[in-house]
């Protein structure tokens, strides 16, 4: 049996990396320790310009992505740290979004339902 563990952590302290398990009884998650980074660097500074500049031009590999969230991850914590009201009012934000993309689904799946049938609202 093959089971894909992925997890990540707000804390990029704390990150686990995304692995594949082979197991035939109880599946186990494989992590990876990263050492912490304490600070924001003048070289991560570079490294995530370079890397945001070959975002916005569409040159960017999957793994140059994931790093640069990784870098964009630990920029965030260490230079602009969001404040428990700015986490309340996305994690809003994100529900109020969820709940206008099912009404937009539910009255295209209508539309469709009448242009089916051939009913209309006259």
């Amino acid at each position: 049996m093959t089971v894909r563990y992925e997890a990540r952590a707000f804390d990029p302290s704390l990150q686990i990396e995304s692995k594949t398990v082979q197991d035939t009884s109880t599946p186990s998650p494989v992590f990876e320790n990263r050492s912490p980074e304490r600070k924001w660097t003048k070289i991560m500074e570079r490294e995530f310009c370079e890397l945001a500049m070959a975002e916005a031009n569409e040159k960017i590999n999957d793994e140059q992505m994931a790093r640069l969230e990784d870098l964009s991850r630990i920029r965030d914590h260490f230079q602009e740290p969001r404040s428990p009201q700015e986490i309340l009012l996305q994690i809003r934000s994100d529900r109020i979004l969820e709940k206008l993309t099912d009404t937009l689904r539910a009255c295209i799946a209508f539309d469709e339902w009448k242009t089916k049938t051939g009913k209309s609202s006259s």
